[in-house]
């Protein structure tokens, strides 16, 4: 499974749990048991920290548990809101390079499906996301790169009825990671896809990434 690709099962130390109410501990434990490795967004260069920040607040809340950023060149920044809150619950990978980004997801599983609107491009809801797929949205300025398409499975776009011709790199993200939870739980009848393993390892991260921090 991709998803156990994603994550490490062997779980670290236990936290002790005598700081952890009851109500913390289930709403962790429900949140490890939904977590869903099989859909990874990756975000190609993004210039703007607010819209990196936009991304793992969307993938954490719609249950995703790993982001991928590809920065070619340009530094990743943490700003200060996300550190301290969505980006805590989600494993990120940072790349310098799209191909060994990409190339790495494939090896591991994945479909790639880039946000790029052309001849052949497919609408988000054709995409079979029940199958373990990496999707690509690009930087605010240029869009994806040549790479990007050239190592996609398939190139997507995110229908639209109005005047404006694209969304913010944000919105799209978003809207991609909601159709993939709508579509995977229709269709499976759940949205996690981790092991039991695989999930008593995620909540004993989570107790120590932060017994005191919000969710």
């Amino acid at each position: 499974m991709a998803a156990a690709a994603q994550r490490a099962t062997a779980a670290p130390p236990p936290a002790d749990l005598d700081q952890v109410s009851p109500e913390r501990l289930a709403r962790l434990q429900q949140v490890a048991r939904d977590r869903c490795y099989d859909v990874i967004p990756v975000l190609e260069a993004l210039h703007d920290v607010g819209n990196m920040s936009a991304v793992c607040r969307s993938a954490d809340a719609l249950g995703l548990g790993a982001m991928h950023c590809v920065v070619n060149g340009t530094r990743y920044k943490h700003s200060q809101r996300t550190t301290a809150g969505s980006e805590k619950w989600l494993d990120v990978k940072v790349w310098t390079s799209t191909a060994d980004c990409l190339r790495g997801l494939k090896k591991a599983g994945y479909q790639v499906v880039t946000t790029y609107l052309n001849a052949k491009s497919i609408p988000i809801q054709e995409v079979d996301w029940t199958r373990p797929t990496a999707f690509v949205v690009g930087n605010e300025r240029e869009g994806v790169t040549q790479a990007a398409i050239d190592l996609s499975d398939a190139v997507v776009s995110i229908p639209m009825t109005g005047f404006v011709e694209s969304f913010n790199v944000s919105v799209a993200a978003a809207l991609i990671m909601w159709e993939a939870q709508q579509q995977r739980t229709r269709r499976l009848g759940r949205q996690g896809d981790l092991g039991e393993r695989e999930r008593e390892a995620l909540l004993a991260e989570y107790l120590i990434r932060g017994v005191d921090a919000p969710i």
